[in-house]
């Protein structure tokens, strides 16, 4: 009588160290697709800084984006092309945003695809939030087919006219280290905007739209493998 044997140990140990061998690149890959604002820092008000749109993708042929901002800190002066053309823009400096958008025959891999250059009008101190409208930025690929990104706000902060740098999320601080800006809240903007598309959607911070399994599922899968395996090596001697 043919008796079927179970596996042993070690071939179950190979198979699921080939499994996590090919499944974290994969996850790695899933969410590397992103649309970006970069930060800057004014060194005082009435100065203007310059802010960049970038994507995080290869193969990127086209682009709409729909940017909010404070009005009452920032007002939007220029809007000009990097790797892309001048983009089409409409820029409302009394709600606060600005859309552009641009398109090319060719696609570019990990494009600026333009910059943004405002004007400071608030009060050393105060800072303003750049955020993506989700349902207004999209880019497309060299197919022209919509590629799913993750959208990273940016911001601009206003300093006291020194040239020190300060990092994200923190207070530039006077020679006696007090606070140039204490009592003063930051200031945030979340207006009902109206560029073409708007489905309604403020102008909050945009989450990101990435899929992919986590890379700590899948090794914690080859893990379980990896126990099974052991456990029935066991068994079958």
């Amino acid at each position: 009588m043919n008796t079927n044997r179970l596996p042993d140990g070690t071939t179950l140990l190979l198979v699921a160290l080939c499994l996590a061998l090919v499944a974290v690149p994969v996850a790695a890959t899933q969410d590397s697709t992103t649309l970006s604002l970069s930060s800057a820092e004014a060194e005082s008000a009435s100065d203007t800084v310059t802010v960049t749109l970038a994507a995080d993708a290869s193969d990127v042929a086209g682009y709409q984006a729909n940017v909010t901002f404070d009005p009452s800190i920032v007002q939007v002066q220029r809007v000009s092309g990097a790797d892309y053309s001048d983009p089409v823009q409409n820029v409302d400096n009394e709600a606060g945003w600005v859309f552009l958008t641009q398109s090319q025959a060719n696609g570019v891999d990990d494009p600026q695809l333009a910059t943004i250059t405002f004007e400071v009008v608030g009060s050393a101190g105060e800072r303003s939030t750049l955020s993506f409208v989700e349902s207004d930025t999209r880019i497309n690929n060299g197919a022209g087919e919509h590629v799913d990104a993750t959208l990273d706000s940016g911001a601009i902060s206003v300093g006291d006219g020194g040239v020190q740098s300060m990092g994200e999320g923190s207070a530039a601080t006077d020679s006696g280290g007090e606070d140039p800006a204490a009592g003063t809240a930051n200031q945030q903007v979340t207006p009902d905007t109206s560029a073409p598309g708007d489905d309604g959607d403020d102008g909050g911070a945009a989450s990101g739209n990435g899929t992919g399994l986590s890379t700590p599922m899948l090794v914690g899968g080859a893990a379980a493998l990896l126990a099974g395996g052991v456990l029935l090596g066991r068994r079958a001697s």
